[in-house]
């Protein structure tokens, strides 16, 4: 029996450090698996880990793009409606002083197209319609007309101030009815464009006839006397001739 494996048996073959020998290698390799087992379950865990950083990166790079382009499309849409509503606002207040202007009337017909998709806006189109209608009410008598009028002048500024208010502006009420530069010029001109409509309607329609004045001038009839007879003479020997 070789002289190594005697030392060993009877090292081990003692009692008294048997069992403190088995407990020091129990110990031991209860350590080692439980490093094992701890290093195995790290690198697991940091695998996963990594695998769902690549997931979460490969949808990143497809969806980034696409949501960025639909944010812009958004962004876009709302600052052209901001835009749109901004134009009917300063043409309404740049043709308050000429209600009867094209540019006026269209901006008004725009106020549902624009202002209806908002909650925000619900008082600008109260004001819109409350002006649309007395805008339809008809007139039988001057007086009434009058009153038509300064109700409309009214109902108008409560729209623009209304309409003011929602797009950020703050204007007086007062200062809306106030501040208007209107020419005389255009005033005339518009009156007189409307006496000039009417004018001819009424010729059309046979309510009216256009005014004639006769002028009696004898050296003019004479005239004209004169040269009747002298183509009734003329046409005369015309017919003779030929017969």
């Amino acid at each position: 029996m070789p002289l190594s494996f005697k030392i060993k048996t009877s090292f081990w073959g003692k009692k008294k450090l048997r069992k403190p020998i088995a407990n020091l290698i129990q110990k031991w390799s209860t350590y080692f698996r439980t490093r094992h087992n701890h290093f195995v379950s790290y690198h697991k865990t940091k695998t996963d880990t990594m695998k769902l950083y690549e997931y979460l990166t490969i949808v990143a790079i497809i969806i980034g793009p696409i949501f960025a382009v639909q944010a812009e499309k958004f962004l876009q849409r709302n600052r052209d409606s901001k835009y749109r509503r901004l134009n009917i606002f300063k043409t309404l207040m740049a043709t308050r002083g000429s209600s009867l202007s094209f540019a006026h009337v269209e901006a008004l017909n725009r106020i549902d197209l624009e202002f209806s998709d908002n909650t925000k806006y619900a008082k600008v189109i109260a004001a819109w319609k409350e002006y649309f209608d007395n805008l339809g009410h008809k007139k039988e008598t001057k007086e009434e007309l009058t009153i038509w009028i300064a109700r409309n002048e009214e109902l108008l500024a409560n729209l623009l101030y209304e309409m003011g208010q929602s797009l950020g502006y703050k204007f007086d009420k007062v200062l809306i009815k106030r501040n208007i530069y209107s020419p005389v010029g255009h005033a005339r001109v518009e009156q007189e464009n409307e006496l000039i409509r009417k004018g001819l309607l009424d010729i059309i329609n046979f309510d009216s006839s256009v005014p004639m004045t006769l002028i009696n001038d004898e050296e003019a009839l004479k005239t004209q006397q004169e040269l009747q007879a002298t183509m009734l003479s003329y046409y005369k020997t015309q017919i003779e001739k030929n017969k």
